[in-house]
């Protein structure tokens, strides 16, 4: 593989470069690839960086090499090939061809229709204070466990949170769909000061969005310690309950990759998938404690 234009400075203010970004992906290679793996992935590519303007893109690039693991995605306009990220001289590549945010759905392509996770999205409005941001996570998370569900929560790198629920990959996609979508409408209702599900910004005001529309078919959701475009190179980065206390949106970035890879702050991730196919009525109609 030959790597161009290493020099390039694509964040102008932190004097990050091309060669700083491809260091961070391979330092950053095992939470990276333990969340990329086995999922068609979609790119946010910025090929100036900051300088220029970025682009969404699915399928696979024609100049792309052969040894490329690719997978073949029904779409409204016929099927389209797109990049699996199944090892580290993937992840290498298409950073190398400008892909800077990398999405993936919560499904993998041996199992399309079974999400193994519940992503609940808390959008806040511009100049939302960052305490009510930290307030509507600890509301989710507190909702979710009233469930008997685990939540992890991450920072996105630029204005808001996740809290993401494990699953075992049993329950349809149909199933989780259907319980994220009433699991937001109790939040509005216990909270309807605070969080709205109003899908045009205008009729939002200053509540938080519950987008859980990640949860979708054909929707995809930022990886964590992926790099968002903005200034400073803030990463998607998981934390502990506890560290949402003393941080913000863009507290990480990819200064702090290799540190935050390493600490791994989601240890029992894996061991606490649950089996929401089980839990679907439970989820739907309890109510979140205070």
């Amino acid at each position: 593989m030959r790597l161009t234009n290493l020099g390039k400075v694509l964040f102008p203010d932190d004097g990050i470069t091309k060669a700083d970004v491809i260091e961070h992906v391979v330092r950053c290679q095992e939470p990276l690839l333990r969340a990329l793996r086995r999922r068609p992935l979609s790119m946010e590519r910025r090929v100036d960086g900051l300088r220029g303007n970025g682009f969404f893109h699915k399928h696979v690039p024609s100049h792309f090499p052969g040894w490329v693991t690719t997978t073949e995605i029904p779409t409204s306009k016929g099927p389209m090939r797109q990049v699996v990220v199944d090892d580290l001289a993937t992840l290498v590549l298409v950073t190398n061809f400008g892909g800077l945010t990398l999405h993936v759905p919560t499904c993998t392509i041996d199992r399309p229709f079974h999400p193994d996770q519940l992503v609940i999205d808390l959008d806040p409005p511009p100049g939302t204070d960052l305490e009510r941001i930290r307030e509507a996570a600890r509301l989710v998370g507190a909702a979710l466990h009233a469930r008997d569900l685990p939540a992890y929560v991450r920072w996105t790198g630029s204005r808001g949170v996740h809290v993401v629920v494990p699953l075992d990959g049993r329950a349809t996609q149909d199933h989780v769909v259907e319980g994220s979508v009433r699991f937001a409408d109790d939040l509005v209702q216990q909270h309807p000061s605070l969080f709205t599900v109003e899908f045009a910004k205008a009729d939002r005001g200053d509540r938080i969005y519950v987008d859980v529309g990640r949860n979708f078919p054909t929707a995809t959701c930022v990886a964590p310690f992926t790099i968002r475009p903005r200034p400073g190179a803030p990463i998607v980065t998981p934390i502990t309950w506890d560290e949402l206390e003393s941080t913000g949106p863009t507290s990480f970035t990819i200064r702090d990759g290799p540190a935050r890879a390493a600490a791994d702050p989601w240890p029992d991730f894996e061991a606490s998938r649950v089996g929401l196919h089980t839990r679907n009525h439970r989820v739907a109609h309890s109510r979140p404690t205070e």
